[in-house]
């Protein structure tokens, strides 16, 4: 899932005091994640395209390789 890289959080405390806070890479993408869990939206409802859900495990077996092979511009034998 394809998200931006830095996001800015506005929010309110408990006391009802408006705050914001920036986040960059990896916890960009935890704001964002936890963003939609508040929407009710889950990493599969923002999937272009489901052919390529998988485990870890087997992401790195069978699509890994195949996108390596897409960035060298050709095929492995």
């Amino acid at each position: 899932v394809s998200r931006p890289l830095r996001v800015r959080l506005d929010a309110l405390d408990e006391e009802g005091r408006a705050y914001s806070v920036e986040f960059e890479d990896f916890a960009a993408r935890v704001c964002q994640h936890e963003a939609d869990h508040l929407d009710g939206v889950v990493f599969l409802d923002r999937m272009d395209n489901l052919s390529t859900l998988t485990f870890g495990d087997e992401y790195r077996r069978h699509w890994a390789p195949k996108e390596e092979e897409k960035k060298e511009g050709g095929e492995k034998n």
